[in-house]
C-alpha cells in the first residue's frame, strides 16, 4: 500500500520531522497504518511497545528528560482506552506529550465500525486540546495548535489528542495549502518578567527574615540561576519531589528533612514553577500562617492556585530569578543566618538517623527483606546524577524519603 507523499499522513510525519521529533513510541494498528509508513519514509525512529500505557508513559519520560515533544502513537478503540492511564499521568506531570490516534473512515462513523468511538470526548478533561480532524486541509494547522498548546502557548503545558479518520490520512492535501507557516518549528515564548513585580519580589525576599524557597516543575530549566539565587539571599529551600535534583543536597539551603517546621516558620515564601497543592497543605494559613509569597512561572495556573502572591511574576523562571539576583545587586539580605543554620543542622541530623536506620532496618514479620535495605544499597551504589524510577505505592513512598538521588 503506497501513501502519497501530498497526503495527510505525509504532511504529518513531515511536521513532526521539522519540529525536531526524532522517534515516535507506538503500537501499529490498521487506522494508524499510513502514519507510520509515512514516519519510516521520513526517517522518524518508531519504538514499538507491547501496550499503549507504556508508548504514553515513553512518550512521558522522552519529553521529561529531553525537553522535546513525546509522540505516542496509538490505535483506535481499545488502543486509545489503554493509553488514558499514560494520558492521565502526563496531564498530572505537565509534560507536553503529543498523542496521535487513528478512526474508521468517515462514511462509517457511528455505524457500528471496528472499534468505532468518540475518543475525544474520553480524554477532554485531561488533555489541553482535543479533536478529531475530519477534512485533510486542516490537518497540518490543527496539529501545529496541538503543539503549540502541548508546550503550554497561551495556558498550562500537558498532554494534547488528536485523531484523524483513516480516509483522511489518505487524503490528498491539496499544494496551496501545504503552508511552510505550520511545517515550521516555532520558538517556545514566554513573557518577559515585568521590572515592577521583580522589584516588589527582591524587596520582599530580601526583607524577609526567614525566607523559603519551594521549586516545581517550572523550575527544571532553570537550576544555575536558583541556586544563585539561594547563594545570595540565603533562603532554606524545599523541592518536595517535582523538580529533585535542580539543587544538589549538600547546598547548605537544602533542608527537605525539616519540611513541616519550616513551612511554619517562614515569613516569605517563593514558589518557582510550583502549585501549592495537597504536598504544601494548599498554602494553607493555618501552615504558613502569616508568611507573604512571591510566585513565579512561565504558566499562569502556578501563579494563582490556592494562594495569591504579593508579588506574582508570569515569565520564565530562569531570567526571573537572574533579573532578581541582578536587581538586588550587593544589597545585604535580613535572612536571619542563626535560624536556617539551625534547620540545616536539623535536615542533615535527621539524614544521617535514616540513612543509618535504612541500612540496619530489621526483615518483616514474614522474614523478608525490608524495602529500606534496598535502598541503602542502591544509594551507595549510584551517583549523585542518577535518574532512579520507582512504581507502586508503597516502595514508592519508601525511596521518596529514603534516596537523594533525582525521582
Amino acid at each position: 500500500m503506497k501513501i502519497s507523499p501530498d497526503s495527510a499522513a505525509a504532511l504529518i510525519a513531515r511536521l513532526l520531522k521539522r519540529r525536531g521529533v526524532s522517534r515516535v513510541f507506538a503500537l501499529c494498528g490498521g487506522h494508524i497504518m499510513p502514519i507510520w509508513m509515512r514516519l519510516d519514509a521520513e526517517g522518524i525512529r518508531i519504538i514499538d511497545v507491547r501496550d499503549e500505557r507504556a508508548a504514553v508513559h515513553m512518550a512521558q519520560a522522552h519529553a521529561e528528560l529531553t525537553g522535546e515533544l513525546g509522540v505516542a502513537l496509538v490505535t483506535a478503540g481499545p488502543g486509545m482506552t489503554n493509553a488514558i492511564t499514560g494520558i492521565a499521568n502526563a496531564h498530572v506531570s505537565r509534560a507536553p506529550v503529543l498523542v496521535i490516534s487513528g478512526g474508521n473512515p468517515r462514511p462509517q462513523e457511528n455505524r457500528g465500525g471496528l472499534q468505532d468511538m468518540d475518543h475525544t470526548q474520553l480524554v477532554r478533561s485531561i488533555t489541553r486540546y482535543a479533536r478529531t480532524v475530519r477534512e485533510p486541509s486542516l490537518v497540518l494547522q490543527e496539529l501545529d495548535e496541538a503543539i503549540s498548546r502541548a508546550f503550554g502557548d497561551g495556558g498550562e503545558p500537558g498532554p494534547v489528542f488528536i485523531d484523524f479518520p483513516v480516509d483522511t490520512l489518505r487524503g490528498i492535501v491539496p499544494e496551496a495549502l501545504q503552508l511552510e507557516e505550520h511545517l515550521a518549528p516555532k520558538p517556545r515564548a514566554a513573557p518577559r518578567p515585568d521590572p515592577a513585580e521583580v522589584e516588589k519580589a527582591v524587596e520582599l525576599l530580601w526583607s524577609g527574615r526567614r525566607g523559603l524557597v519551594i521549586s516545581g516543575r517550572g523550575a527544571r530549566g532553570a537550576g544555575p540561576e536558583l541556586i544563585g539565587l539561594l547563594d545570595r539571599l540565603g533562603a532554606v529551600y524545599l523541592d518536595t519531589g517535582e523538580s529533585r535534583g535542580l539543587v544538589p543536597d549538600d547546598h547548605p539551603s537544602v533542608v527537605g528533612a525539616m519540611r513541616g517546621a519550616v513551612m511554619g516558620d517562614a515569613d516569605v515564601v517563593l514558589t518557582v514553577g510550583r502549585k501549592l497543592d495537597f504536598q504544601l497543605a494548599y498554602g494553607s494559613p493555618a501552615v504558613f500562617k502569616d508568611a507573604k509569597f512571591v510566585r513565579i512561572s512561565d504558566s499562569a495556573s502556578e501563579l494563582r492556585d490556592n494562594r495569591r502572591g504579593a508579588a506574582e511574576i508570569l515569565a520564565s523562571p530562569a531570567e526571573t530569578l537572574r533579573a532578581m539576583v541582578a536587581l538586588a545587586g550587593n544589597r545585604e539580605s535580613a535572612v536571619d543566618r542563626q535560624w536556617a543554620a539551625k534547620l540545616r543542622a536539623g535536615h542533615q541530623e535527621r539524614a544521617a538517623k535514616l540513612k543509618q536506620s535504612m541500612a540496619a532496618a530489621p526483615a518483616g514479620a514474614d522474614g523478608r527483606l525490608h524495602p529500606n535495605r534496598v535502598l541503602s544499597a542502591l544509594q551507595d551504589a549510584i551517583g549523585h546524577d542518577a535518574v532512579v524510577i520507582t512504581d507502586g505505592g508503597e516502595f514508592l513512598s519508601f525511596a521518596r524519603v529514603g534516596l537523594s538521588a533525582p525521582l
